[in-house]
């Protein structure tokens, strides 16, 4: 790691306007927090330490010796040991790529070539392999894909063919299911991690959720103003059992029964859901809202789906959730307006309110919290 750079500034601290307080037992990381953010337009991955007793959150600049690598870094990824950072590389000469990073050394130790513009990264419990979702965005609309890929060797060893606008990407509690959805094709996809084959679908549309049998087809010439989920993301359920799909176009999260394979309710947000987060200790539902007047982060009660609150974000576009590994804390990336600098805002999950927000390189985007070291 290399030395700290300096504090930005001082941090601008709001509060939300709903807030609701909630006892915890849980103690707080007495060495703070380390999160590594990735950057979309800024090659660097910028690590961030804050400090919950002063409230401060500094930048630290420490990717220098890696930037050249990193054209176009959408996801990060930490292995079990802390070790190794994995890093998705959207753009790449035809294909993107996974990166590994060795924290310590500052430095890329291996490379795998995946498919077109890879995004999320979702590691096996042992850290063995690494889910990658291909949006496949470029150009035309055309299927996009998820890649396995054995890490110890950084080999792909299966890409899976998906669907039109492949967005999220996540294992399951146990490892074993992979779940992805595709924005134009309304559908949820399983995928069973051993065999690396499609198990089940689930078509998302209002009013006709429902187990489908195969993709559905796109008609290009079929009315397009019709009722639409448009889901962005994929959150399983910490314990199993469910997991739920951000509809960005009908404003809602649909909880999907993994066991009966069938839509088990409807949450409401009050905006457009782009990416969600649910707590380690299964607590809460989080989701960045896309309102362009208000742009938002909602807590969500996952036992009864009761609203809890909506925090403001520093800028537009809200984009990625991490969550600290003690339920205590979530950091938000956020894009802000064209040709501007992005964001981090970390929010306490204690008093619902939005505590710090440090400045990063333009379109910050996945992120993963360390302790601090």
């Amino acid at each position: 790691m290399s030395a700290w750079r300096g504090v930005l500034g001082a941090l601008a601290v709001g509060l939300a306007a709903c807030t609701v307080t909630v006892e915890r037992s849980e103690p707080e990381i007495e060495s703070g927090y380390d999160i590594l953010v990735a950057t979309d337009s800024a090659d660097p991955i910028s690590r961030i330490r804050f400090m919950p007793g002063s409230g401060q959150a500094i930048l630290l600049d420490n990717s220098q010796a890696v930037a050249a690598s990193l054209n176009g870094a959408r996801d990060l990824a930490l292995s079990p040991d802390g070790v190794s950072l994995y890093a998705s590389v959207g753009r790449g000469t035809p294909f993107g790529k996974l990166l590994r990073i060795d924290r310590a050394a500052d430095s890329v130790t291996g490379q795998a070539l995946l498919g077109l513009f890879p995004t999320t990264i979702d590691l096996t419990t042992a850290g063995e392999f690494a889910f990658v979702t291909n949006t496949n965005r470029n150009g035309e609309p055309a299927a996009g894909s998820v890649s396995k890929v054995h890490l110890p060797s950084m080999t792909e060893v299966a890409r899976v063919q998906t669907c039109i606008g492949a967005r999220g990407g996540r294992l399951d509690a146990d490892g074993t299911r992979h779940y992805s959805v595709c924005m134009k094709n309304e559908v949820l996809v399983e995928i069973d991690a051993e065999s690396s084959e499609i198990s089940r679908l689930f078509l998302l549309t209002p009013d006709q959720e429902h187990p489908v049998a195969r993709i559905p087809v796109l008609d290009p010439l079929a009315d397009s103003d019709g009722p639409a989920c448009s889901p962005t993301w994929v959150e399983p359920a910490t314990g199993g059992g469910s997991v739920y799909v951000a509809c960005s176009a009908s404003d809602e999260i649909l909880e999907i029964d993994t066991r009966s394979w069938t839509l088990a309710r409807r949450i409401p947000t009050g905006g457009h859901p782009f990416q969600l987060a649910i707590t380690p200790d299964g607590r809460y539902l989080l989701a960045t809202l896309h309102d362009r007047s208000a742009p938002a982060t909602t807590v969500i009660a996952l036992g009864s789906g009761e609203f809890l609150a909506r925090i403001p974000n520093t800028a537009p576009r809200p984009h990625g959730i991490a969550v600290s590994r003690d339920s205590r804390y979530a950091f938000v990336s956020v894009e802000g307006a064209a040709g501007a600098g992005g964001a981090v805002d970390i929010i306490d999950l204690v008093t619902l309110s939005r505590v710090a927000s440090v400045a990063v390189g333009p379109r910050p985007h996945g992120m993963v919290v360390a302790d601090g070291n």
